[in-house]
């Protein structure tokens, strides 16, 4: 069966969920929060070239395996950032893990000396919760991530 999404417009912030933290005023987001649901609980599968990714913003799109960003839900979701695309400062209130599955992509954190070794296919990092980092796909081309939120997803972007 097929899956569907839900995706605003405004999509880089969800690389993560890119809102502002709790208290703060929002973006102004037209469309509802990113969301997937399975339209059945049968054995379902999808080939690499049936992915159907949704553009968050220039140079960046997801594909929302499970749950829904800023949905206070764990989720998963393919990320793909296009070649020569960084991912601003920002973080997220619950930790995550990714792995890399195709492209050269650097991940790095706020106040690191460099931005650490270049990651391919198999590569994975772990990201602590509340902890302000970056990520960059260096091309020549694009870079696709498995990011698992365990617990929730959503990103604060500093103001």
């Amino acid at each position: 069966m097929k899956r569907s999404h839900i995706l605003p417009p405004a999509a880089l912030l969800i690389l993560a969920g890119c809102y502002p933290a709790a208290g703060d005023e929002r973006p102004e987001v037209s469309a509802p929060a990113v969301t997937a649901s399975v339209a059945s609980t049968q054995f379902e599968r999808t080939t690499a070239d049936a992915v159907e990714f949704q553009q968050f913003l220039p140079g960046i799109s997801v594909d929302v395996l499970y749950g829904g960003i800023d949905q206070g839900v764990p989720t998963g979701q393919l990320a793909k950032l296009g070649a020569g695309v960084t991912f601003p400062a920002h973080s997220h209130s619950s930790s995550y893990y990714a792995v890399i599955i195709a492209g050269q992509f650097q991940h790095w954190e706020e106040g690191d000396a460099d931005r650490g070794p270049v990651m391919t296919a198999g590569a994975h990092f772990y990201q602590p919760g509340g902890n302000l980092h970056y990520d960059s796909c260096l091309g020549p081309e694009a870079c696709i991530v498995s990011v698992i939120f365990p617990e929730r997803a959503d990103v604060t972007v500093p103001q």
